[in-house]
């Protein structure tokens, strides 16, 4: 099977080196990007320049500030002075406020604990950064006020991430995996599925009915 020629949005993760780390890269790996994760901390000049060349050529940056790694406060500083538009994020049970240079920065607080004092990550970075921006965003304005909007939004965001792979086509029984414990109902599939091809995001081939990906996901 043919690679899909879609552009996915490459997205460089900063995070400190413990045992949070396979989590949060797992769970990042849920959304329509690409994860390119510093996988060294920093000890000599290639490792930097290999760092710097990574912040580089991604679309913009996420770093985790939980505790102050030195290496993140590091490549942070890179992307600054690189002006690489970045996200900040925060475990608040770790360090619950930033430090003065950055606090008046939006950042994301999340809780891997405590869900009741911080939004769980994934919702997080789905309403802070998906429904804002990206052509996700056009998906959110246009189901927002529909019934289901949210878990509709969801399960876009599964299809969407879905072509990450070697794939070019998707079939209605595999979104419907992909929608998997969102309570939603077959006319609810049907209706976003029809959304998201008068977004011009998706077409029906003709002969199987399956879905193709047409539109560029980052531009």
């Amino acid at each position: 099977m043919a690679k899909s020629k879609e552009k996915f949005p490459t997205v460089f993760i900063a995070c400190p080196f413990n045992r949070d780390m396979a989590r949060l890269i797992k769970e990042l790996k849920k959304f329509p990007w690409r994860i390119e994760a510093a996988n060294a901390e920093i000890k000599n000049d290639h490792l930097l320049k290999k760092i710097t060349n990574d912040i580089e050529k991604s679309d913009f940056a996420i770093f985790d500030i939980s505790g102050w790694n030195p290496n993140v406060c590091l490549e942070l500083g890179l992307a600054q002075g690189m002006k690489k538009d970045y996200y900040i994020i925060n475990n608040n049970t770790i360090k619950k406020d930033a430090i003065s240079d950055i606090k008046g920065i939006e950042r994301i607080d999340f809780n891997w604990k405590e869900k009741n004092k911080a939004a769980p990550l994934y919702d997080q970075i789905k309403d802070g950064i998906f429904k804002r921006q990206f052509n996700s965003s056009k998906i959110w304005k246009f189901i927002e006020h529909k019934e289901k909007a949210e878990k509709k939004f969801i399960l876009a965001l599964n299809m969407l991430a879905s072509f990450k792979g070697q794939r070019i086509n998707l079939k209605r029984i595999e979104i419907k995996k992909l929608g998997r414990g969102l309570s939603l109902r077959e006319q609810d599939f049907e209706d976003l599925i029809d959304d998201l091809i008068d977004l011009k995001f998706f077409k029906k081939t003709q002969k199987t009915g399956d879905l193709t990906l047409i539109k560029q996901l980052y531009k």
